[in-house]
């Protein structure tokens, strides 16, 4: 999924039931499957011990109800364990939801499953490993794995419907280390010479735009060379990203042994790809604030910067002007 702002406030679902329909907002589901990962995560270690209620006596395996709600987008959850091989699992469904963007449901779960997450979990995409999952993250230990699986899985009516898991694995050993990757040139990719280029309403000279991208890609591959500014990457669990910026944040400059870094955080349990892309948009952010974007984008910048500041210190996205500009320039820095 690529990263994108999300109208919240404008998506509203609708829960299928025989009660009278219950309006939800795409907030409400975001925070409902971070409180489920969340909390499923902290209690997979004991096998989901705390969680378990009530046995159901089913064969095979051991089967537990849940002494906890998740909600309305989680009314059927069970704990289930199993010998062979070992392995215990949270799990919970979804009633219908009715909603017009099935992708916009899913980037929602999306969101929510990776701000519930400590930085150790990875994007799972082998589909050697992916049964029928449409998202799926793991994390390895020395002595035992977990993971965490989002599946789809619609209604006999068609409305579309998730099945939310977490996994324990005792004993499972860590796998193989992947080999070394080769070395690869860097390709700088660029736009067609022109003029100027339209940047979210800003017309950018060509001169500019090609200087920033250079330095961007120096900066990126910088080995502190004190001729560019270095950038300072930090990989964090969703669970550690700030709010509103979940996928990566600008964290400031500093200097360190003579050298001017940008310091952003990137969110661990993106796919690689989604963290190429969040750490360009990143040190774009970064360069900026160095001053580095040529005339027209530092203007476009000080005045994203100062409506950002307008907004005042209780801002729920102190980000929110400085970031729009940035996605406007992103598709021109690859």
């Amino acid at each position: 999924m690529k990263a994108c702002v999300l109208l919240l406030a404008v998506l509203v679902l609708v829960l299928s039931s025989p009660r009278p329909a219950r309006a939800a907002t795409g907030t409400d589901l975001i925070e409902a499957v971070q409180s489920f990962v969340s909390i499923g995560l902290s209690n997979a270690d004991s096998a989901f011990t705390p969680l378990r209620g009530a046995s159901i006596k089913v064969s095979p395996g051991e089967h537990y109800q849940v002494n906890k709600s998740f909600g309305p987008f989680m009314p059927d959850c069970h704990i289930s364990g199993y010998p062979a091989p070992a392995e215990w699992v949270l799990s919970c469904s979804s009633p219908g939801l009715n909603a017009a963007n099935v992708r916009q449901l899913l980037g929602l779960i999306y969101q929510g499953a990776i701000r519930g997450m400590p930085a150790c979990f990875t994007r799972t995409l082998d589909p050697m490993t992916l049964r029928d999952e449409t998202f799926r993250w793991d994390c390895h230990q020395a002595d035992k794995a977990f993971s965490v699986d989002v599946s789809t899985q619609p209604t006999s009516n068609g409305d579309p419907s998730f099945l939310f898991e977490v996994y324990e694995y005792p004993g499972a050993q860590p796998p193989q280390p992947a080999p070394a990757p080769t070395s690869t040139a860097v390709v700088i990719q660029m736009a067609r010479p022109e003029a100027t280029l339209d940047m979210g309403g800003v017309q950018v000279p060509y001169v500019d735009y090609a200087t920033l991208n250079l330095e961007m890609h120096a900066t990126l591959i910088s080995d502190k060379n004190p001729a560019h500014v270095h950038v300072t990457e930090m990989l964090k669990g969703g669970n550690e990203m700030p709010p509103f910026d979940w996928v990566w944040h600008y964290a400031g400059k500093q200097t360190l042994n003579g050298v001017q870094n940008v310091v952003v955080w990137i969110c661990a349990n993106l796919s690689p790809q989604e963290q190429t892309a969040a750490l360009h948009r990143a040190t774009l952010l970064g360069l900026l604030d160095a001053g580095l974007g040529g005339t027209v984008l530092q203007q476009a910048y000080a005045t994203a910067n100062a409506a950002d500041t307008a907004l005042g210190p209780q801002a729920p996205d102190p980000f929110a002007n400085r970031r729009k500009l940035i996605y406007a320039m992103a598709k021109y820095f690859q």
